[in-house]
């Protein structure tokens, strides 16, 4: 009774795992997504992606190029966002014990330059997300208009050939 469960489970558990796509089986160029934190990680290949060889390959697709170039746009800004406030912060830390008023100010300002950072992170994390998904669409269509080969197929008494061009 055990052997026949046990034997069961096993083999459905190699059907399931069998049935799960691979990166290998991906279209070729497809950019995968993994999770990271804070945010996704992008392999081509096997290898990760930055946003400059991201912009690279989706330069012959407009809609995909021009989300790539907003994600690149943003990461810049928070960038600077990020710098802008760190440097105001600083600066109310120095000077907040000779003039506390200014002090306050001026945390007050590197606080919003710092929220703003991390408003625009998370703005160019979301576009980059949505280029990588139009590009993906398009490496697909693209890919199943190149289709041609042959397909053999044996099912009960019947043998389907499938040629495509």
């Amino acid at each position: 009774m055990w052997k026949l469960l046990f034997s069961s489970l096993l083999l459905c558990s190699v059907t399931i795992l069998h049935s799960q796509q691979t990166y290998d089986k991906f279209a070729k160029d497809t950019i995968v997504t993994v999770s990271g934190f804070p945010n996704k990680i992008y392999l081509l290949g096997g290898k990760k992606l930055s946003l400059p060889v991201m912009e690279w390959f989706m330069d012959d697709y407009p809609a995909a190029h021009d989300q790539i170039r907003v994600a690149i746009f943003s990461d810049q800004l928070s960038l600077a966002s990020y710098t802008i406030g760190g440097v105001f912060c600083l600066s109310g830390l120095l000077i907040h014990p000779q003039n506390q008023g200014l002090g306050n100010d001026l945390l007050k300002i590197g606080g919003i330059g710092l929220g703003g950072g991390v408003i625009s992170q998370i703005w160019s994390a979301r576009i980059q997300r949505k280029a990588v998904n139009i590009y993906n669409k398009e490496i697909r269509q693209y890919y199943a208009r190149q289709s041609v080969g042959a397909s053999l197929s044996l099912c009960a008494g019947q043998v389907l050939v499938i040629v495509d061009f």
